[in-house]
């Protein structure tokens, strides 16, 4: 599967429940009348006093139904899966601003030029959902997460509102758990960046990425390191915290690290390739890289499990976008700078 590559470069380049029935009782009726009254009371008394055992369970069975009914609802939201995309006429695209992968009032963006393309593909309307980094997930697959500790807890059903989540989103073993993702869009990699007056130093890269990082994580003790929580920009993902760092944890969106970074929030940010392409422009002479934190990691595009059709038809769009050079053209409409295209098996 054809991907964008972004590696890390040293920091002067410029990229970025039954009872029993009782005994008979003997009397001077008839014989078969009596044995028939005699049934059918007891009879009656048990499922009586059966529905009255049966009821608790009655209900929670009630309530479960009531629960997966809920959830079966939410999930069918929407057009669901490639035959009713199709039915429905139109691709929902849950797209999170973030970098030059989704911006401006348009919006436009790599993600947002991919899934226009791909809803061309299909035959359908392109429709853009903004979400958040904090909403992405449960609005694709109408459950609401708890991630917590490198894991995710399932919640409450919510709507659905959209059919393929694409926005820069990293492949973290977390989301794996809930959503499944495409072939790789983009191979990326985290890296550890301060503001270029301060005295923490870059490493030399050695061309062993588990070397660099090593030489980077030797670099944190005490260093105030400003990320997202949960996320690819999480320090505490690539255990920092252990190597003696002091995580801190920003609330806006990942596109204003930096700034708040350079506003004095902590000395140093963590952010991945491609943002670091934008940032290196945008905050020209202001930044350095210090070094990787993480070895190489994927994006792609994210899907609901159930929605097999869709990912695989997704899958061989791509391979038909790097065989035409579609796929270059569109990253290199907004990263231009520091991008080699590779195969991934």
């Amino acid at each position: 599967m054809a991907t964008v590559d972004l590696k890390w470069m040293p920091a002067s380049t410029s990229i970025e429940g039954t009872p029993q029935p009782a005994d008979k009782k003997k009397n001077n009726a008839p014989p078969q009348e009596e044995t028939t009254s005699h049934h059918e009371a007891t009879q009656r008394q048990s499922l009586s006093e059966g529905e009255d055992e049966m009821k608790p369970v009655f209900l929670v069975l009630l309530g479960w139904c009531a629960w997966a009914m809920q959830v079966t609802a939410a999930v069918a939201a929407g057009p669901g899966d490639l035959e009713g995309i199709r039915k429905e006429g139109e691709l929902r695209h849950l797209g999170v601003p973030y970098s030059r992968f989704v911006f401006g009032n348009g919006p436009t963006g790599a993600s947002v030029d991919l899934m226009r393309a791909f809803a061309r593909h299909l035959g359908v309307e392109y429709v853009f959902v903004p979400t958040s980094w904090e909403r992405m997930i449960p609005d694709l697959i109408g459950r609401d997460l708890v991630p917590a500790n490198g894991t995710v807890r399932m919640g409450a059903a919510v709507p659905v509102r959209g059919d393929v989540l694409l926005s820069g989103v990293t492949m973290l073993p977390w989301r794996r758990q809930v959503i499944a993702f495409s072939q790789p869009t983009i191979r990326t990699q985290v890296w550890l960046l301060t503001a270029v007056d301060h005295p923490l130093t870059p490493i030399r890269p050695t061309g062993d990425t588990n070397r660099d990082i090593a030489l980077t994580r030797a670099k944190v003790r005490n260093l105030p390191i400003l990320g997202i929580r949960d996320t690819c920009f999480d320090p505490t993902l690539y255990g920092l915290d252990r190597s003696g760092a002091h995580p801190r944890f920003f609330s806006g969106s990942a596109s204003d690290l930096v700034a708040a970074m350079l506003q004095g929030k902590a000395e140093a940010v963590l952010q991945d390739a491609p943002d670091v392409l934008v940032d290196l422009e945008k905050w020209s002479g202001r930044l350095k890289v210090i070094g990787p934190v993480s070895s190489l990691q994927n994006m792609g595009a994210g899907f609901r499990r159930e929605d097999r059709a869709l990912r695989a038809a997704f899958d061989r769009f791509l391979v038909q976008l790097q065989e035409s050079g579609e796929l270059s053209t569109i990253i290199r409409r907004y990263y231009p700078k520091g991008v080699d295209l590779n195969t991934v098996n």
